[in-house]
């Protein structure tokens, strides 16, 4: 029978009344907290996602018209027009991490999707998932969050795509600049190596201004290779008495130009390090050219080799223009030095910032210590030491130049008709055969007639590459092919890498050292009635 209008509720249709108006209350709560969160949150209230919610931005990112709620087609069973791909794999519905999470119970976290639209266009996510559980511990459902990280991809592409042409850019700088030195560098050592003496201060002059822009054009290749984790170590014994012998002879130029003071307490056997040889020397000449630079003319720079505990440790020491404090913590990073009047500016600030990555690269460290501004200052080198000694032997063995009875016929092909004519003077002086070329096309018809037994291959030929050249000689000489040598201002490993592929015996890079590149042609080929191996 109907209840009588007018009367009061009863205390159970009451407390009924106020349960609904708090389910009210809850729901509008949560639509609110739905509509106003910035990241996508989605809400299974099944195991089996028949009943999903999700807040206004996952509708907005998934590209689905808002509703209260998800049907099973649109959560469980995505719409035709995206698919989602985890690792680059595409995800079955039954696979996404909400549906997971509802069903298995499991924990999703920190997982990255990528969500492709039949459009072509793609977004990005980053979110977690986790399992909603009845009283018994089972899972009834989940939640999951998730942020778009599209711009973040997007970024992270455009700085890899710059650090690219970074790379590229600094490959063909360093290419662009040695093709010039190359000349310069062969006719000032074809120059000494005839004896000549009538300028020799012009001389030294010449010779140590483009070493010093080569070292500038290697400090920007290795920086390039260390940050892209390109360098290779080809590690063995060594005396670290040796290596800081081989430094100064490349740094003994610049302390003599500045008349400096260079005391050594080294040992010449006892510290016994595993390493690369060449750069272990580039990291301990590096450091003295780095004092030299930054101690006045007339300065003094000690150099002392010491083991403390189990590592080898080398201090350069210096009284020169000193570190101030904030320069001091940023010293070894790439592009910092300090501008001083009293101080030669030369370099990129790469050096100290090479010693650093090459130090971590051997398994050591380094570090800077100074007083402040004009009190000098001191670098130290610290490197895990071998308990075996190796003794006090030689380094690598010295280049030889070729001997005056391994007479070579050498074709000789590069559209730099400068360092064409300067090489051929260099090889002929050495007792060598030469013709000159400067396209592929002469290269192609004097080969057959000259027969040659070595060909220098200028790799940036216009035409027809040095690559493509290397292959036609093959191909017309057959047996008779002569030994290829790739002659480049490109240096890095994957350089190095395309010329073997292509069948090179050897990769030079310009500007050519003359006595390596002696070397080189004496070991690749023996001539017809003379010992050796081919």
């Amino acid at each position: 029978m109907a209840r009588p209008a007018g009367l009061p509720p009863t205390a159970a249709e009451a407390n009924l009344h106020d349960s609904e108006a708090a389910a009210r209350a809850r729901a509008d709560e949560l639509a609110a907290l739905l509509d106003a969160t910035p990241a996508a949150l989605w809400i299974a209230h099944d195991r089996d996602c028949r009943e999903v919610l999700s807040s206004r931005k996952g509708y907005e990112m998934l590209r689905i018209p808002p509703g209260g709620q998800v049907s099973k087609t649109a959560a469980a069973d995505p719409p035709v027009h995206f698919r989602v791909f985890h690792g680059g794999v595409e995800l079955a519905p039954e696979d996404l991490p909400l549906q997971r999470a509802a069903r298995e119970g499991v924990e999703l976290r920190e997982f990255e999707e990528e969500i492709r639209f039949d459009d072509g266009t793609s977004t990005f996510i980053y979110g977690s998932a986790v399992p909603l559980r009845d009283a018994e511990g089972r899972p009834r459902g989940a939640i999951a969050t998730f942020i778009d990280i599209t711009a973040l991809k997007q970024a992270e592409a455009a700085a890899r795509q710059a650090d690219r042409r970074k790379d590229e850019f600094i490959a063909t700088l360093s290419h662009e600049l040695r093709n010039p030195l190359a000349p310069i560098v062969t006719a000032v050592r074809l120059i000494k190596m005839r004896g000549d003496v009538a300028v020799p201060r012009e001389r030294e002059i010449i010779e140590r201004q483009t070493a010093h822009v080569l070292r500038l054009i290697e400090d920007l290749l290795d920086v390039s290779r260390v940050a892209r984790g390109k360098v290779e170590l080809r590690k063995r014994p060594l005396q670290l008495g040796a290596v800081v012998a081989q430094a100064l002879e490349t740094t003994a130029p610049l302390f003599e130009q500045r008349q400096q003071h260079l005391a050594l307490d080294v040992p010449a056997a006892g510290l016994t390090v595993e390493g690369d040889e060449a750069r272990l020397v580039q990291i301990v000449a590096n450091l003295l050219s780095n004092a030299s630079r930054y101690t006045a003319p007339g300065g003094h720079v000690t150099v002392v080799a010491r083991r403390a505990g189990g590592q080898a440790q080398l201090s350069v020491r210096d009284d020169g223009a000193g570190i101030g404090r904030e320069l001091l913590s940023r010293v070894f990073e790439p592009f910092v030095q300090e501008r001083r009047p009293d101080a030669p500016q030369s370099g990129l600030g790469l050096g100290l910032a090479l010693v650093r990555s090459l130090t971590a690269l051997h398994g050591g460290q380094v570090q800077a210590y100074s007083e402040g501004p004009g009190r000098g200052s001191e670098f130290v080198l610290r490197l895990p030491v071998m308990e075996k000694d190796v003794g006090s032997g030689p380094g690598a063995p010295a280049i030889q130049t070729v001997t005056a009875g391994a007479r070579r016929r050498i074709l000789l092909v590069d559209d730099n008709e400068d360092a064409a004519e300067l090489l051929s003077m260099l090889l002929v002086d050495a007792g060598h055969t030469v013709q000159i070329a400067h396209d592929a096309a002469t290269a192609l018809s004097l080969a057959p007639s000259m027969a040659p037994d070595v060909a220098l291959l200028d790799i940036g030929l216009p035409v027809m590459d040095g690559y493509q050249l290397g292959t036609e000689l093959r191909r017309r000489l057959g047996a008779q092919s002569p030994a290829l040598v790739a002659l480049t201002g490109y240096g890095q490993e994957k350089d190095r890498q395309r010329t073997a592929a292509a069948g090179f015996a050897a990769h030079l890079v310009k500007p050519i050292d003359p006595e390596h590149l002696l070397n080189v042609i004496e070991t690749l080929v023996t001539p017809a009635g003379e010992a050796g191996t081919a």
